[in-house]
């Protein structure tokens, strides 16, 4: 008996919905475009190129408005635009930081102080101060009233590629290139160091809207996330294979849910910020078009993107979102969204899939047919399911919280919050009475099933994937993502005491995320599968050796306490 399957399509390439050239007809601009952003009113957009002008552009016509803005022609690497949107920041590269007003498209004043290319800037929220990062090693903060130098912070990089307010402007940011800590959190006040954060080479930051996830792009070909709580690295995203080079720029959309990338790989990609994963095709340039920069409009509507052929491109998200959509949909159905998981009910009769439409369903194994109704609550994705022990209830993990669903009414028993990020696991304990959870947020949370409780909440430093309770529910294992080194990320299992979070071991072998684990029946070893291609099997060493598989030299653990081997095989 078959259910609908995925009809297998190809999808098309996706094309920009306008092209900024100059006077309609060549370039651009006469050089590389550095930097893009959209003005008030969302009519318009602004570049800066390295051929030392500021333009702005019409966006339903693509042509340019009015004349260049010039001052002394010096290559201009990065605008922003003031929070009440009548002004323009921008760093050059002979140094000083330019103040533009938005109405004459003049410098209001120009403000001296680094001795190096000015590469980035950045408002607060009020829009009373400004703060630059240069390749002279400092961020420098800038009253913006009387234009003095409010803070000079030498970062210890040998050049600063990124600077940032936090949204509550209590702190600032700062990307680089540095021994191994490539950006470094600052008290916005005092200048005084609050964290350093270990990763590779730094090219761009964002932050969410709430504060909550820094986000950082890198030369390692990768997207890093960052808990601005704990200063613990979260997750990585990448394109697998497919992105071969540094990411340049990255920006959120407005409502908080996408976030865009700038390649030199010739593309921009869009990936979902409560999963991690990528959303669609990647935004395809033209040959050995690299792109330097990319902005969302104010509605989230527009991607607007610039490189290296000198030209501008928008791109309409709502359109490339409901392609995506079609190209993936479940044939015979309405659906537009993947099945994200799958179990067995009670009675041998029924399953049970949940998706990305927010919807829970019931099937019959027999006639292959829906059994009543969805079960729904709310819209939000729902990424994970877990039958509880007795058949009853099942535990669902969505973008916005964990539920509890009854089985025979199919209703929300109950709904558990406390997550900041999507959850993508979701694990009963052995008797029923305690449910374990993983999310983006790095956090594993341990809940009681009668009161609602959260009883543990383990700090995993990973963008926790997978979490599952061995079968005598002693411990707990997580798996997903970590870095190790600088430019060297590792799929990690780490396993925890069930009771106290005590981490009793980390697990190496994967070369990328953790996708999935599963406990044998007896708990003597612990399967997991991961973005790498691979299974692999870790058996519990003080009780069980197995020498059947044979052993990869160079698969070693990462501190086993004496409990764990990896007797792997790649499967």
């Amino acid at each position: 008996m078959s259910f609908p399957a995925t009809r297998a399509q190809e999808t098309p390439a996706i094309r920009p919905s306008r092209e900024f050239r100059h006077n309609g007809v060549t370039d651009a601009h006469v050089d590389w475009i550095t930097d893009i952003i959209h003005l008030p009113g969302g009519q318009r957009i602004m570049t800066c190129s390295t051929d030392g002008s500021l333009r702005v552009w019409d966006l339903e016509s693509g042509k340019q408005i009015g004349e260049d803005w010039w001052d002394g022609g010096s290559e201009v690497l990065s605008i922003a635009l003031s929070p009440d949107g009548k002004k323009v920041i921008s760093g050059s590269m002979d140094g000083p930081v330019r103040l533009w007003d938005i109405d004459t498209g003049k410098v209001i004043t120009k403000w001296t102080g680094h001795i190096g290319a000015v590469t980035s800037v950045c408002w607060n929220q009020y829009g009373g101060r400004v703060v630059s990062g240069s390749y002279d090693g400092m961020a420098r903060v800038w009253d913006v009233e009387s234009g003095e130098t409010i803070l000079a912070i030498d970062t210890w990089f040998s050049n600063v590629t990124a600077v940032m307010y936090s949204p509550d402007t209590t702190m600032i940011a700062t990307g680089g290139a540095g021994l191994g800590e490539n950006i470094k959190i600052w008290d916005a006040n005092t200048a005084k160091l609050v964290a350093n954060l270990k990763g590779q080479q730094v090219t761009c930051l964002a932050s969410t809207a709430d504060g909550k996830t820094l986000i950082s792009g890198s030369f390692g070909y990768s997207i890093s996330t960052w808990n601005t709580t704990t200063w613990q690295h979260i997750n990585v995203l990448t394109a697998g294979s497919e992105l071969t080079n540094f990411i340049k720029g990255i920006a959120i959309s407005p409502n908080g849910r996408i976030l865009a990338g700038a390649s030199l790989d010739d593309t921009a990609r869009l990936w979902n910020l409560e999963n991690g994963q990528l959303i669609v095709v990647p935004l395809k340039h033209s040959h050995l078009v690299k792109v330097n920069c990319v902005s969302f409009s104010t509605d989230g509507k527009l991607l607007a993107t610039g490189g290296w052929d000198n030209n501008a491109y928008t791109w309409d998200v709502s359109a490339i979102l409901r392609d995506e959509f079609r190209y993936n949909r479940v044939a015979d159905t309405d659906e537009f969204n993947w099945v994200t998981d799958v179990i067995h009910l009670p009675g041998g009769q029924r399953i049970m899939t949940c998706s990305q439409d927010g919807s829970l369903r019931v099937w019959n194994l027999e006639s292959g047919k829906q059994t009543g109704e969805d079960w729904r609550d709310g819209e939000s994705r729902v990424n994970a399911i877990a039958l509880s022990p007795d058949g009853k209830k099942v535990v669902g993990g969505s973008n916005d919280a964990v539920r509890l669903w009854d089985i025979d009414t199919g209703k929300v028993v109950t709904k558990w919050t406390g997550h900041v990020g999507g959850v993508t696991s979701v694990c009963w304990n052995r008797d029923g009475g305690r449910v374990v959870s993983g999310s983006y947020d790095g956090t594993a949370r341990v809940w009681d099933a009668e009161s609602g409780e959260n009883i543990l909440t383990i700090e995993t430093g990973l963008g926790a994937r997978a979490v599952i309770y061995s079968p005598d529910t002693t411990m707990t294992a997580t798996g997903g993502i970590i870095m190790e080194e600088p430019d060297t990320y590792l799929g990690i299992i780490k396993i925890w005491d069930a009771n106290t979070a005590k981490l009793v071991a980390n697990l190496k072998g994967h070369t990328k995320q953790v996708s999935s684990l599963a406990w044998i029946t007896d708990g003597k070893a612990l399967v997991s599968g991961s973005f790498d291609y691979s299974i692999r099997t870790y058996f519990l060493f003080s009780l069980y050796k197995l020498n059947a598989l044979s052993q990869d030299d160079d698969q070693s653990l990462l501190d086993v306490h004496d409990r764990f081997i990896d007797q792997s095989h790649s499967i």
